[in-house]
């Protein structure tokens, strides 16, 4: 649980604050795009995970998997995924740039309307939940 918290906050933060300095004037559009990506992300992995470990979609046995071929793709299926995941982690590091400075100028105001607008929000959230 807060293991896996962790690591998807790792990897949706940084992609999405970057892309919302990019593109200041449609911070909710490039975060929808960004989580739907992250989320759709999930979906496509799931599928190609179960066509390398199950092609024959053999059943359950008691809630277990038992076949012993089944069961021995999952090491290999690990070591393909770590291989895949550090190449576009590697690919994505070379590719990410923070905005130039003149964009990041255009957004001081707006920044500063929002983090009053979230600070106040907050601690209205705050005050109900201790209430």
């Amino acid at each position: 649980g807060v293991t896996q918290a962790f690591g998807e906050v790792v990897a949706l933060i940084p992609p999405m604050t970057i892309a919302m300095s990019w593109f200041p004037e449609k911070k909710a559009l490039v975060t929808g795009i960004v989580v739907g990506g992250f989320g759709g992300g999930s979906f496509i992995w799931n599928q190609i995970q179960t066509a390398i470990i199950n092609p024959n979609n053999i059943g359950v046995v008691d809630e277990y998997f038992e076949d012993e071929d089944l069961l021995s793709r999952v090491p290999t299926l690990m070591l393909i995924l770590a291989a895949v995941y550090f190449s576009i982690q590697v690919l994505c590091m070379f590719l990410i740039q923070v905005p130039p400075a003149e964009t990041l100028e255009c957004e001081t105001t707006e920044s500063k309307e929002e983090e009053e607008t979230f600070k106040s929000f907050f601690i209205n959230v705050l005050r109900t939940a201790l209430s």
